[in-house]
């Protein structure tokens, strides 16, 4: 065995862990204003984007499906400002380690980056959940608890996911303006391509086939929104009915019995439902369930707990880069000097 005195480092990793993330907490709380500006950014952002949607949740028309769309694509762009935030206090942290502590063969780059790391994740999800509970609860989605706390959970997924992100992309950054730059990238096609800028069905092939299904976006919007409309009947408002012209003397149950049904006739996705009007015409709506909403966006409701593993392969993949990336970037020495 290695004596302490032949060590490389005074402390074995465990006790480097320990001591660093208290350090690095101690660090956090001695900075009032970051902190106090992540948790008053979600905390508005929550209310602000929850009160433009209010009670959107609760209605079943077409219209207020469009609106849940938009309101959950509104919360996850929170995340840019959120990493803005983040990434000059990892390049910061990052400068300090590489100046002193690294020199001084205080504790290990691995040991730095997991601290950084873990630090972050506690004040993500206090700062999510800020968010997360004004925004839920003033847009009306359901109040079932099982749905409540899956639509919880996901959204602290996707705290870890952008945070993670963020972090990666910092710790290898020369500056703060050029991290945020490679993040901005990587968001931009995140939100081309999720669904919700261009409906899937309309994005050119070559992205539709594999660009769509690749963005973290699209899991999460359609994890959310399965969640939120799965198994819920929609009721077309008056205006947004389509009338249709039955042959004479035929009613619209005869009409329109081989293709739709009416509502006291079983649920059956896909193809609607109609009406019988007092002049003669048919309203027909062509959305029964909220799942026909979500397959016009190739989004199935189904898939809303796979959704849920998808987020924890990127995060998975997140954190391998941010420790990867650091090793290749600001640890490995590429140009050694040649000895004479």
């Amino acid at each position: 065995s290695i004596s302490r005195m032949e060590r490389e480092y005074a402390q074995p990793p465990a006790v480097q862990i320990a001591v660093t993330i208290h350090r690095i907490f101690i660090a956090y709380w001695r900075d009032p204003i970051y902190l106090t500006s992540k948790l008053g950014l979600n905390l508005i952002s929550g209310f602000f984007i929850g009160s433009s949607f209010y009670d959107q949740g609760a209605e079943i028309t077409k219209s207020s499906l469009q609106n849940k769309l938009f309101s959950v694509f509104m919360s996850l762009l929170l995340c840019t400002a959120l990493v803005q935030q983040l990434q000059p206090v990892a390049i910061a942290m990052r400068g300090l380690y590489e100046v002193r502590e690294r020199p001084s063969k205080m504790f290990r780059w691995p040991v730095f980056v997991l601290s950084v790391l873990a630090v972050e994740v506690p004040w993500n999800i206090i700062g999510g959940t800020l968010f997360w509970l004004p925004w839920y609860y003033l847009v009306g989605f359901s109040h079932e608890s099982k749905r409540a706390a899956y639509s919880w959970g996901l959204y602290m997924l996707f705290q870890l996911f952008f945070s993670s992100l963020g972090q990666a992309i910092a710790l290898v950054s020369p500056s703060t303006v050029v991290a945020s730059e490679i993040f901005s990238t990587f968001f931009s096609f995140s939100i081309m391509f999720c669904g919700v800028v261009q409906p899937p069905p309309q994005l050119p092939y070559f992205w539709h086939k594999w660009m769509f299904h690749l963005s973290p976006f699209a899991r999460l919007i359609e994890g959310f929104m399965g969640n939120s409309v799965a198994g819920k009947t929609v009721r077309c408002a008056e205006k947004e009915f389509n009338q249709i012209h039955p042959p004479a003397g035929q009613s619209c149950r005869e009409y329109l019995g081989n293709f739709s049904t009416t509502l006291d006739q079983p649920l059956v996705p896909g193809v609607g439902y109609f009406e019988q009007r007092s002049d003669g015409l048919c309203n027909y709506c062509p959305q029964r369930l909220g799942e026909d909403y979500l397959q016009s966006l190739d989004l199935n409701a189904a898939n809303r707990y796979k959704d849920l593993g998808y987020l924890v392969v990127y995060i998975a993949f997140n954190y391998l880069l941010c420790f990867s990336f650091y090793y290749l970037f600001r640890v490995h020495r590429w140009h050694r000097a040649k000895r004479t």
